[in-house]
């Protein structure tokens, strides 16, 4: 009895067999022929149809992950990103009417593509490829979706990474609606968005700088006598409109009847009455301050003697 011979179609070899098969329907116009590899009812595997699977009608494929599959059906050159690689996901681009469908090595081809395994070894020149499938526990289109899942996954993450000019990044959502972003407020905070938090907050800020008091020392040493030396407000740190509210002297060298006086630059109005600096590093507070607001003009200190030294810490409010 002679025995009937089958080619191995796309040279198909399965290295370890555990066989899951799966009815579906050849969906083209053509005879899909055993072991060619199709993609049917969202199903991928071989066809087990020793006839084949004819057009309209129903068949088995082989759709089980236990196994590894090499193949042959694989895409052209020019349709190839680079090469089958050890590791990376393998992709199959479905059959048509005209002719069977193909693997390759990327998801960009043009057409749609499946993701259906593991590069486990190829031939130097892709002339065929062998793989592990994916697992279809029901429809590999959940393996399809959960690919172009991963894809918009990785856009998505690089829009929100961007820079804050790029619409949809993370910075630029953080930018345009910072302010607005709402909050439950605590404390002595009323407002419930950050905007108006902040807000608050850069009054109180204000409020406390107007009604801190800060130092300032002014250095008597050389001769102040006659115009006396005068202190810009850019030397000294002070602005038009900041109040002096109190003052102190520190004697460092006197004539023996020294004393220092505060007034408005320019040969301006005294603020203090003279400050006694008769004796080196005692302390003398000015008794009274008469228009202690700082002018354009700054400030000088006279000095009753040529020998007249100290130094006048003054104390002020900031305008």
């Amino acid at each position: 009895m002679a025995m009937t011979s089958y080619d191995k179609n796309y040279d198909f070899h399965e290295e370890t067999l555990s066989d899951v098969l799966q009815l579906v329907t050849n969906n083209t116009t053509r005879t899909l022929v055993h072991n060619e590899l199709v993609y049917l009812g969202g199903f991928f595997g071989e066809v087990c149809e020793i006839d084949g699977i004819l057009a309209g009608e129903t068949g088995y494929i082989n759709i089980t992950a236990e196994r590894t599959v090499r193949c042959s059906q694989v895409a052209d050159v020019a349709l190839m990103a680079g090469h089958f690689t050890i590791g990376n996901t393998l992709f199959f681009i479905p059959q048509v009417n005209a002719n069977e469908g193909y693997l390759v090595d990327q998801n960009a081809v043009g057409a749609p593509a499946i993701a259906i395994g593991i590069v486990t070894s190829a031939a130097a020149d892709d002339s065929w490829v062998a793989f592990r499938p994916f697992v279809q526990s029901t429809d590999l289109a959940l393996v399809r979706d959960a690919n172009g899942a991963l894809t918009g996954a990785t856009t998505a993450i690089a829009t929100l990474n961007a820079a804050v000019g790029v619409s949809g990044s993370v910075l630029k959502m953080i930018k345009d609606n910072g302010q607005t972003a709402t909050f439950t407020p605590t404390g002595d905070i009323a407002s419930t968005t950050v905007g108006g938090a902040i807000g608050e907050v850069g009054l109180d800020v204000a409020t406390l700088k107007a009604h801190t008091p800060n130092v300032v020392e002014l250095v008597v040493g050389a001769d102040a006598t006659g115009l006396g030396l005068t202190f810009a407000n850019a030397t000294t740190g002070l602005a038009v409109g900041d109040r002096i509210i109190d003052l102190w002297l520190v004697c460092s060298a006197s004539n023996g009847a020294g004393t220092l006086k505060l007034s408005h630059g320019a040969a301006g109005a005294d603020i203090s009455a003279a400050l006694v600096c008769a004796t080196i590093n005692v302390l003398t507070r000015g008794a009274l301050i008469v228009g202690g607001v700082i002018t354009a003009d700054g400030l000088t200190i006279i000095a009753n003697g040529a020998a007249d030294r100290g130094k006048m810490y003054l104390t002020y409010i900031k305008a």
